[in-house]
């Protein structure tokens, strides 16, 4: 894995890790609101009792405005801790934004540069020389998805189909039928390679 490859790999993890954490905390927040709504209804029955109490001479009240008072600050914490998460939720979006548009720049500059070194190209590619072009561009291996999209993005190969990384994999698997012939090799579970990058299948 070389150098680009790690960042990469880094941002992901990064941006795996937020969208955990934010799916956490809205889990969380979603609970507190939850719990903060049963706590509004027992203040408001709580309310309604104390005040037949009021109307009743000589019924104690005291019990009834403890818990009353208990209630509300019960009510009172949850929506405080519900509001408290929002500024979490935000600061990691925006994060994540951030790191969305960092990947979308990369992926707009890997096009560009593997369009500009096709642009003699009188013919739109095969797309198994459409993979060639994608894996001798970024000098390792990649997953067929991530092959697939960089080829559509460079413009190297135009589909109306709509999955256009099926047919890609099933391509590549094709070739690799070959054998020593082929210029792919298989490295892992949806991940090809040029032969000539790594020298042997592994």
């Amino acid at each position: 894995m070389d150098v680009q490859q790690r960042v990469e790999a880094r941002m992901e993890d990064e941006r795996d890790e937020l969208r955990r954490l934010i799916a956490k905390d809205r889990d969380a927040q979603r609970d507190a609101w939850r719990l903060y709504r049963a706590s509004l209804e027992r203040v408001g029955r709580l309310s309604t009792d104390l005040g037949y109490a009021y109307d009743e001479p000589g019924r104690p009240t005291a019990e009834l405005e403890s818990a009353l008072d208990a209630e509300h600050g019960i009510m009172l914490r949850l929506k405080q801790a519900a509001n408290g998460l929002t500024p979490y939720i935000d600061g990691a979006e925006g994060r994540l934004a951030a790191l969305d548009d960092e990947a979308r720049d990369e992926r707009l500059t890997n096009a560009r540069r593997l369009a500009a070194a096709h642009d003699d190209t009188e013919h739109e590619m095969n797309w198994i020389t459409a993979a060639e072009a994608v894996l001798k561009d970024e000098g390792g291996p990649l997953h067929y998805r991530e092959i697939t999209n960089r080829a559509l993005d460079a413009g190297l190969i135009t589909t109306k189909g709509k999955t256009p990384e099926a047919s890609m994999n099933a391509k590549l698997a094709v070739s690799l039928k070959d054998g020593d012939d082929s210029p792919f090799v298989k490295v892992a579970t949806g991940v090809f390679a040029l032969r000539a990058h790594v020298g042997a299948v592994v």
